[in-house]
């Protein structure tokens, strides 16, 4: 069973990494959100006035933390670095850095729904928050 949720928590990452660093990247590049169907409106009650910073935090926390979770998790790594943020350390390095991926997401959403309007994408990420979650949990033990 374990190896199953395990799977399932690479699977996630990988979407959730692949996602942050699409949409991400396209917002470095273009920030006024075009490439990516995002209205300026959207930032009238936001603290920036493009999306350059919000896709620089996007790439970072939703697309390399979730990549470095999925490496250390295929691999089995234990790094030292990460074990010095790493806040349950009766896990692994890599399998809390996919716990505050998931937990990261779910954030991310939540923000982002007080202030923007709804769009497809937020209940998929608000799953798959919560599914790299409980697959981190269920998956090391």
């Amino acid at each position: 069973m374990q190896k199953i949720f395990r799977i399932l928590l690479l699977i996630q990452l990988a979407v959730l990494s692949l996602n942050g660093l699409a949409a991400g990247s396209l917002l470095i590049v273009v920030p006024d959100g075009s490439l990516v169907g995002l209205p300026q409106v959207w930032l009238e009650h936001a603290p920036f006035s493009s999306y350059f910073i919000p896709g620089c935090l996007l790439f970072l926390f939703m697309g390399v933390l979730p990549a470095l979770a999925f490496t250390g998790i295929a691999f089995k790594r234990n790094w030292q670095w990460a074990q010095r943020i790493n806040l349950l350390p009766a896990r692994s390095s890599s399998n809390t850095l996919a716990l505050y991926s998931g937990v990261g997401a779910i954030i991310w959403i939540a923000v982002q729904q007080m202030m923007t309007s709804y769009f497809m994408l937020q209940p998929i990420i608000i799953l798959l928050g919560v599914g790299i979650v409980v697959s981190g949990l269920v998956g090391e033990r």
